[in-house]
């Protein structure tokens, strides 16, 4: 109803879709995120949400191009690389991802979140290592981030190292 009222009140479309999606209905939920356009401050959200969904789905190209589609309508927008990279990562796309991250990296250089994601990306892709350095990376710049010290932790106890420190 107020949907039909304001059809143009993207807010309202916003959480209609979400409300869509909370409730699985997922081709509804993409049918609505699709209509919130670049200029929105919902957009993001919205291109994010749909690539989310499109991931669920299998439907891996679909998400890819949502989300570079979004990323050059809104290149500085950090979370859309991220997003872009965890549907890369779960491709087994591991150089994509990766590649991703470090375009990423040159917008916000010390954002934990980028670094964290990588960390991940290199454990999936079997680099103990990377793994380890940005796991590390993460902590020494937000000690308390509980992410990271668990999946540093269970790391290092999963190989029988460090256990003190996985402790």
């Amino acid at each position: 109803v107020v949907l039909a009222a304001t059809p143009n009140d993207d807010r309202v479309r916003y959480y209609l879709a979400s409300t869509y999606l909370d409730n699985e209905s997922l081709e509804q939920a993409l049918e609505e995120f699709e209509k919130i356009p670049p200029g929105s401050e919902f957009y993001v959200d919205a291109r994010r949400s749909m690539g989310y969904i499109l991931r669920r789905q299998e439907r891996i190209p679909e998400a890819v191009e949502v989300l570079k589609t979004a990323i050059r309508n809104s290149p500085r927008t950090v979370d859309l690389y991220i997003a872009l990279s965890i549907v890369y990562e779960r491709a087994e796309e591991f150089s994509e991802a990766l590649e991703v991250l470090e375009e990423a990296r040159t917008l916000e250089p010390d954002n934990v979140e980028i670094c964290f994601q990588m960390g991940v990306v290199y454990d999936k892709h079997g680099d103990l290592d990377k793994t380890i350095e940005m796991m590390k990376t993460v902590i020494e710049k937000k000690p308390d981030h509980a992410e990271a010290l668990n999946y540093l932790g269970y790391t290092y106890a999963d190989r029988n190292m460090h256990l003190d420190e996985a402790l």
